[in-house]
């Protein structure tokens, strides 16, 4: 036999070690995509209630605005169609900050505050919604009404 032929050439000798490299990163770059894939789902909203929540604040800030209620600026029809909309097991704070547009730019007219003391809790959704209130058929106000929702 040819001593060349016994002897294992360096390329061969390595493969093992390329191997087991390869496999250690390839494992290495799995942990960090299952580790990053568990740390997106763990901050995203998985509570059910929390987006039914959401979703229930920005609707009834729309059917206040569609149906008139929100422009009134009367805080107790407002209080009022909130507990029919909402029921018993959901608190509320709204907030109304109005506005008037003048020569000289935004005049801040009021703020109004009504409902429940929001809690230091988490749970609370809240919802945004600009409306305008007309008098004689021209824009008199611009308001922002923001809804806090919790149970």
């Amino acid at each position: 036999m040819d001593s060349s032929q016994n002897h294992r050439s360096p390329v061969f000798s390595r493969k093992g070690q390329v191997f087991t490299v390869e496999a250690l990163l390839g494992s290495l770059l799995f942990m960090i995509f299952i580790w990053s894939l568990a740390s997106f789902v763990s901050n995203s909203k998985t509570d059910s209630w929390s987006i039914a929540q959401e979703k229930l604040a920005d609707d009834a800030l729309i059917v206040l605005d569609k149906n008139g209620t929100l422009a009134t600026l009367n805080s107790t029809l407002i209080s009022q169609e909130l507990a029919r909309m909402l029921g018993n097991s959901t608190s509320f704070r709204m907030e109304i900050k109005t506005s008037n547009y003048t020569n000289s730019g935004f005049v801040n007219l009021s703020e109004t505050s009504f409902g429940s003391s929001i809690p230091d809790e988490k749970g609370l959704s809240v919802a945004e919604r600009g409306f305008i209130s007309s008098f004689n058929g021209s824009v008199s106000n611009y308001s922002i009404a923001r809804l806090y929702l919790w149970r």
